[in-house]
Order: structure tokens, then C-alpha cells, then sequence
């Protein structure tokens, strides 16, 4: 691994300890893996009266090693179900848009809601 590679794999582990939820996903083909990732939640910038509500707006950010396939799934119109707990809350999202980060070992992936 080269020393960049390294140190980039380094600080993604050492903020996923600091900033990072817990995320399930069970591919197609297999068993459960749950995996450390970064969450963010727009859910406080919805605001109905002045019509910002946007249903797309949760993204998480995973190393692609923890969830191998999700990214071609999704990039395929698969919409996978994940299961991020915030909190002590699970909350179900269904993955919809997948985009490789810049730095090479992680993606972003863009989430709805799931309907109850």
C-alpha cells in the first residue's frame, strides 16, 4: 500500500471512531454486515411551510470494504435497504443514488426513507 493510500485509510478509521453511526445491510446473495458510517441527517433542514422538504436529503459514507456491492447495486436501480442506528433508534432508508468519494476507499450514498 502506498503511503498516501495509508494515511488516507488511517484517517477515515480514526473518524469513523469519533463521527460514525452503525449501519446494517444484507446484499442479495448473503448474510447481514453491519459496518461503521458516517450519517448525516437533513432532517433538520425540512420545513414544510416553506416547501425545503426534501425526501432525498440523508446520505451516509462507508468504506467500500464493509459493504462490497452496494455501490454497483444501487448504480444498477437497486434500492437497497439500510438500517442506520441513531442514536439507539434503527431507522430503515432505502439507498437510491451511489457516487465514489475522491479519495478512493469510500462511497456516498444518497438515502430516502423507507415507507411504512
Amino acid at each position: 500500500m502506498a503511503l498516501f493510500d495509508a494515511i488516507v485509510s488511517a484517517a477515515v478509521k480514526a473518524t469513523d471512531t469519533v463521527f460514525a453511526y452503525t449501519a446494517t445491510w444484507t446484499p442479495p446473495a448473503g448474510d447481514a454486515i453491519t459496518a461503521l458510517v458516517k450519517y448525516k441527517d437533513m432532517s433538520g433542514e425540512a420545513k414544510l411551510g416553506d416547501n425545503k422538504y426534501n425526501l432525498d436529503k440523508w446520505t451516509i459514507e462507508y468504506t467500500d470494504s464493509d459493504f462490497p456491492g452496494m455501490k454497483d447495486l444501487i448504480n444498477a436501480n437497486g434500492k437497497p435497504l439500510i438500517t442506520v442506528n441513531v442514536r439507539g433508534t434503527n431507522i430503515d432508508y432505502i439507498g437510491i443514488i451511489a457516487n465514489a468519494l475522491s479519495d478512493g476507499f469510500c462511497t456516498e450514498v444518497r438515502m430516502r426513507l423507507k415507507p411504512v
